[in-house]
């Protein structure tokens, strides 16, 4: 039997290299955010464009540098801090006559919305979206989870029967999640609009439970474990409970979550690191060593992504100055090289086998041989 030829024809094909799916630190970026002359500050929320939070304890608002400093401390106000951004909203307190008041802004100190309700000694917003706020009120003495609609007139009690504390940390559609004190410990929430759709997600074993963060079908936070406060992650159900707790941390907490990627902190050494997961305990990055040597600590409160960039916001204890300074990290994907490939192709028939020649030249215009 005679060998079946082999024959040369040209071909063009173009190849893409791919990178993994791992976040390499040489793609990570750090902008201090501490506006010049400030005391302290630290980011609690963001968004794509926008970071919020506090300077010298006046609520704050930038756009990517420390001199975009916005301040939107209230007209006679004497703190105030922003917990949450949606849009064009910012909401958190500001504190009134002594006491903090649920406060909603769209961008300036004029734009102030007192929302705490009528008979509540005090309230706090926690989270937003386009069109409602959550957090709590303290009424008669007992705080208790608050939902509100853009006024202090469309309060709603969502506090769930049998509780002695609750409040609403986070929200995202029709769902506000946080925590409910039930027989002395804190357990993880969950509620759709109402004191009756209250949902108990904590977790068998755990001492105490909060949720700090949503989205999606996704619920993120803290469960004491063994005596420890364990970074958590839910969906929907107490049996749902994921431990994501790192391999060497003596404390750990999920403060924000955005699609699959998870970010607060992690105690290692004795220090608070700012720590990033993607769903898992082994899929863990310490942000803190992206930081400069002069900072002792951080913790990360907030996180955007559009799944390629990653932001996360949030603060960390300079060494020097002994001062709380607002970071943001940024996550950059890799360029991923293209190839373009010219040349023959040789097909030798009596194998399935293919052999590429010619030259490629990626992204930046460098040549290879292939």
């Amino acid at each position: 039997m005679h060998p079946r030829p082999s024959f040369l024809r040209p071909v063009a094909a173009a190849f893409t290299l791919l990178c993994g799916a791992s976040l390499h630190a040489q793609t990570w970026a750090v902008v201090n955010l501490h506006p010049t002359g400030a005391l302290h500050s630290g980011i609690r929320a963001l968004s794509g464009t926008q970071q919020a939070g506090f300077a010298s304890s006046h609520a704050t608002l930038w756009f990517g540098s420390a001199d975009s400093f916005v301040d939107l401390n209230p007209p006679g106000a004497g703190l105030s801090n922003v917990f949450a951004i949606a849009g064009n909203w910012q909401a958190g307190r500001a504190f009134i006559g002594g006491l903090p008041h649920a406060a909603l802004w769209s961008g300036s100190a004029g734009s102030f919305l007192d929302l705490n309700p009528a008979g509540a000694i005090r309230s706090e917003i926690f989270a937003l979206t386009g069109t409602q706020q959550a957090g709590h009120a303290n009424i008669a003495g007992q705080y208790r989870a608050a939902l509100w609609s853009g006024s202090a007139a469309s309060f709603v009690d969502l506090h769930p029967a049998g509780a002695t504390e609750s409040e609403v940390r986070a929200i995202t559609g029709t769902q506000q999640a946080g925590y409910a004190t039930i027989g002395g410990q804190n357990h993880a929430a969950l509620w759709s609009g109402s004191p009756g759709s209250f949902l108990d997600l904590h977790p068998a074993g755990a001492g105490t439970s909060v949720i700090n963060a949503v989205s999606g079908i996704r619920q993120a936070g803290f469960a004491t474990i063994g005596g420890q406060n364990h970074a958590a992650l839910w969906a929907g159900s107490a049996a749902s409970f994921v431990d994501l707790h790192p391999a060497g941390a003596t404390a750990s907490s999920i403060n924000a979550i955005s699609g699959t990627r998870q970010a607060g902190f992690a105690t290692i050494g004795g220090q608070n690191h700012a720590a990033l997961w993607s769903g898992s305990a082994d899929r863990f990055v310490d942000l803190h060593s992206f930081l400069p040597p002069n900072y002792s600590s951080s913790i990360a409160y907030s996180i955007w992504t559009d799944g390629s960039t990653i932001l996360v916001g949030g603060e960390a204890s300079n060494s020097i100055t002994l001062d709380f300074e607002a970071v943001l990290w940024r996550y950059t994907p890799p360029r991923a090289p293209t190839l373009s490939i010219s040349g023959k192709k040789r097909v030798q028939t009596s194998r399935p086998r293919r052999v590429v020649k010619g030259r490629a030249a990626d992204a930046d215009g460098n040549l290879a041989k292939v």
